[in-house]
C-alpha cells in the first residue's frame, strides 16, 4: 500500500506498483483507485487554518501572522513583496511580518501563504523543478481568475473573487491525484505535459477519465464548497458555467503567457498592468465583457499546443 512522504519537497512517493501501473486503465479501475477512503491524500494543516481564517471576514492579521510566522518560506516571500516597488513606493523598508501583512492585506497574504503551503506541503511524484512549476502555474491560475471575475459586471452570477482564486489555485488538482494515486510516473511522462484538449484526450485514454472530473471528485471528498467543485470539474468543459469559462481562460492565459515562470514570486511579479490589459482583451474575445466602442479590437490570444 502507498505510503506518502510529506516532509520532502521532492515529492518521494513508496509504492506497490502492481496496482499503480496504468496501462490504459479503465474508468471505472481509475476512480476506484482515486476514491479508496483510506490515504487520501489532504491538504496541508497551514493551508486550511489560512482558508478558514479566509471565511470569517473578522478575522484579524494577527490571526494570519500567528499561522504564517512559523514558516521561513513564506515569511521570507512576503517581506520582499510588500518591499517592492509595488507597495513601497516611498522606499521605506519594513522588516517585520505583521507589517507586510498591513501593506498587503488579509486576503492578498493569505493567498499568497496557501499557494505556498501547497507547494512545500503537498507531496507529488515529481523533482523538485516540476514541483515549483506545478505550483507556480496553479498560484498564476488562481489569481488570473480573480483578475478576470472582477472584471466581469456585477450583474452576472458570478462566484466571488476570492472563491474563483481558490478554485484557480486547485483547478489541477486531479493531476497531482492522478500521479500520487494512478500512475507514479505521470509527471515524467511527455503525453501529459500538453495542454487543453490534448491533455484531456491524453488521459482519458490512458486512465478513462481527466484530470477536471478526478479534482471534482478529490474536493468532494475534502468537502470544498460546491461552486468550487463545479468550477474545477468543468474547467475544460465549454460554456460549463461562466466562472468555469473564466477558469478555462484563465489556464490558457498562464499557460501562453507565464508558462516559462518557475516559482510563485515570479509569476506575482508578472501579473502587471499590461497583462490585466491582456486578460481584459481575453473576456473580450470570449464575449464575457464588451469592447469600448470607439476601438477596433485585435488579438491574438496565444493558442495551446
Amino acid at each position: 500500500m502507498r505510503k506518502l512522504l510529506n516532509n520532502d519537497l521532492s515529492g518521494i512517493l513508496i509504492a506497490n506498483h502492481s496496482d499503480m501501473i496504468s496501462n490504459n486503465l479503465s474508468r471505472e479501475h481509475t476512480l476506484e483507485l482515486v476514491g479508496l477512503a483510506e490515504d487520501i491524500p489532504t491538504l496541508p494543516d497551514r493551508f486550511l487554518k489560512i482558508q478558514n481564517i479566509l471565511n470569517h471576514p473578522d478575522s484579524s492579521a494577527k490571526e494570519i501572522a500567528e499561522i504564517i510566522q512559523t514558516d521561513q518560506a513564506t515569511t521570507v516571500m512576503l517581506m520582499k513583496i510588500a518591499n517592492s516597488p509595488a507597495y513601497n513606493p516611498m522606499n521605506q523598508p519594513i522588516n517585520k511580518l505583521s507589517q507586510a501583512i498591513a501593506r498587503l492585506g488579509v486576503t492578498e497574504t493569505a493567498e499568497i501563504s496557501m499557494s505556498i503551503s501547497l507547494l512545500y506541503g503537498f507531496a507529488i511524484p515529481a523533482g523538485i523543478a516540476k514541483i515549483r512549476c506545478f505550483w507556480a502555474h496553479a498560484y498564476a491560475v488562481g489569481a488570473i481568475s480573480k483578475i478576470l471575475i472582477n472584471k466581469l459586471p456585477d450583474d452576472l452570477d458570478k462566484p466571488d473573487p476570492e472563491a474563483m482564486f481558490l478554485a484557480g489555485l486547485l483547478h489541477d488538482i486531479g493531476r497531482a491525484i492522478l500521479g500520487i494515486r494512478v500512475d507514479m510516473s505521470y509527471f515524467e511522462q511527455k503525453k501529459f505535459t500538453a495542454h487543453g484538449q490534448k491533455l484531456i484526450d491524453a488521459e482519458e485514454k490512458e486512465f478513462g477519465t481527466n484530470h477536471a472530473e478526478v479534482g471534482g471528485i478529490i474536493l468532494k471528498k475534502w468537502n470544498m464548497p460546491d461552486d468550487i467543485i463545479e468550477i474545477v470539474a468543468g474547467h475544460h468543459q465549454k460554456a460549463n458555467s461562466i466562472a468555469g469559462e473564466v477558469c478555462s481562460i484563465a489556464d490558457n492565459l498562464a499557460n501562453g503567457f507565464l508558462g516559462h515562470y518557475d516559482n510563485i514570486e515570479k509569476v506575482y511579479f508578472a501579473l502587471n498592468n499590461r497583462f490585466i490589459e491582456n486578460a481584459e482583451k481575453a473576456l473580450i474575445k470570449a464575449g464575457l465583457i464588451a469592447a469600448p466602442e470607439e476601438e477596433i479590437l485585435e488579438i491574438d490570444l496565444p493558442s495551446l499546443p
